[in-house]
């Protein structure tokens, strides 16, 4: 009796090793839908980025703003822990700001820290500590610096409820027994205006401005605008003399 001849049966397990070895080898993503996925997050960004840069860029006012508070709440704890008047020295189109006694300015005068020539021949004021103490009195202490943001700088200061008859701390005579030598100032320089500052100009270098802080509280209130020129914004902090609080307002 004949047998029937055996099926086949190595046909069927190749093909099913054959396609799990393409299938395999197949990769998950092509370079084609790589570059296609890279160009739609290139786009997505170009359009989300400028919603998002102005925002971010916020964070670099605000953040010159609480360095400008902690300058003036360290000058106030140094006038009233020394008892001696303190100065915060703002200067226009610059990113620094400066705090020391009248002396330690005087002192860095020398090297051309921060004051013109004819500031280089003024005396001290007298105060009655000076006129009680010895010969060999200690060196004043340091100038302190606080360096804001780079794209930050001071544009203008504004002294706020003044009498009338008071001139501006930066350009006369100043108030509460604090120096009062107008020779600390520069000479006034015609300036352009600075865009998007609503008219604050910033073309005059070497314009500056003395905020005293005295160890009783006496000074003068002020309006501190600083400007970002890379988001051409405006910032302004208001200063309060007798409380020290700084209300900011953009």
């Amino acid at each position: 009796m004949l047998c029937p001849p055996p099926a086949p049966q190595d046909a069927k397990p190749a093909s099913r090793f054959a396609s799990e070895n393409s299938s395999r080898s197949r990769p998950a993503f092509t370079l084609l839908e790589l570059v296609i996925v890279l160009l739609v997050m290139v786009g997505i960004m170009a359009v989300v980025w400028p919603n998002l840069q102005r925002p971010l860029r916020r964070t670099t006012l605000d953040e010159a703003a609480e360095m400008l508070r902690d300058a003036i709440d360290q000058s106030r704890y140094q006038a009233s822990l020394s008892g001696t008047p303190y100065f915060v020295q703002l200067r226009q189109g610059r990113s620094e700001i400066y705090s020391g006694t009248f002396d330690s300015f005087m002192a860095a005068g020398d090297t051309g820290f921060a004051l013109n020539d004819s500031a280089s021949a003024v005396a001290p004021v007298a105060t009655s500590q000076s006129r009680n103490a010895p010969l060999a009195t200690p060196p004043p202490a340091a100038v302190r610096a606080w360096r804001l943001p780079t794209t930050v700088v001071v544009s203008q200061v504004r002294w706020t409820l003044a009498a009338p008859s008071d001139p501006p701390f930066d350009s006369g005579p100043g108030e509460g027994g604090l120096p009062n030598d107008n020779r600390l100032d520069p000479p006034q320089r015609q300036s352009d205006s600075l865009p998007g500052t609503s008219g604050a100009s910033l073309g005059a270098e070497d314009r500056q401005w003395w905020l005293p802080l005295s160890a009783t509280g006496q000074g003068r209130d002020a309006t501190i605008e600083l400007y970002d020129t890379s988001i051409q914004e405006t910032l302004r902090v208001t200063y309060a003399s007798v409380t020290g609080a700084l209300e900011i307002a953009r």
